[in-house]
């Protein structure tokens, strides 16, 4: 039952990295200016979406509407489909992998790393610099680490803080990317002059990320060999 209630928990907690935000606009030469403001939703492909439009000025009655841009709650069926049956997919696998050590700690590296996305990602917000990297920096370079070794000290293996560290560092950045399409200095705003869509690139996502995982493993060894607590099941010296 308890691994059921946790797979639950874990498949919306996937659903939510999955949400994205768009914006788009269009006018013309001043007379009218029309921007659209959508939000998606659905795992592994967006099945629902809600469009905002806010239209400024007379637009030409035979101006063309987008479809994917129309206002209101859309639903794609067949789609909707898919991501049930990827829901009920991952919730069995989910269930199956916490059966085991190693999968229970990917998934709370899963968990630690969407926090630690969130906290990047105020990190960013410009009004709120310079306290917010002197907060959140330390608090992603010593205190990720230092919670990675805390939730994973019954185990024997240091290997498996190293995989938890590695989990939360490659889900990070897309939590953070995530959330950061959401703000209005990203262009999702009416006010906004430009649009945005979800285009992950291969060094924010990955290249970077792995660096990160090569130099955070170094604190996780340290703790992990120096401090008592964080090797419980392991000789003291």
């Amino acid at each position: 039952m308890r691994y059921s209630i946790y797979s639950i928990l874990l498949v919306i907690l996937l659903q939510l990295l999955w949400v994205a935000a768009e914006s788009n606009g269009w006018e013309s030469s001043g007379s009218w200016h029309r921007r659209a403001l959508k939000v998606s939703a659905g795992f592994p492909v967006r099945c629902a979406s809600y469009t905002l439009v806010h239209t400024t000025g007379d637009v030409p009655p035979n101006y063309p509407e987008r479809s994917q841009w129309l206002p209101g709650l859309h639903l794609a069926p067949v789609m909707a489909v898919l991501d049930a049956l990827a829901a009920v997919a991952a919730f069995f696998g989910f269930r199956w992998f916490l059966r085991f050590e190693a999968g229970r700690i990917v998934c709370v590296g899963f968990v630690l790393g969407l926090v630690a996305g969130v906290l990047d990602s105020l990190s960013t917000i410009q009004s709120w610099r310079p306290f917010s990297v002197w907060i959140v920096a330390p608090l992603l370079i010593l205190g990720l680490p230092a919670i990675v070794c805390f939730l994973t000290r019954h185990s024997r293996s240091v290997w498996l803080p190293l995989l938890a560290l590695a989990v939360a560092v490659l889900v990070m950045p897309w939590m953070a990317a995530r959330l950061e399409y959401f703000r209005p200095d990203y262009g999702f705003s009416f006010a906004a002059s430009f649009s945005i869509t979800w285009s992950p690139s291969a060094e924010e996502m990955l290249f970077l990320p792995l660096a990160a995982i090569a130099v955070l493993s170094i604190p996780v060894l340290l703790m992990r060999w120096f401090i008592p607590l964080f090797r419980k099941y392991e000789a003291v010296a």
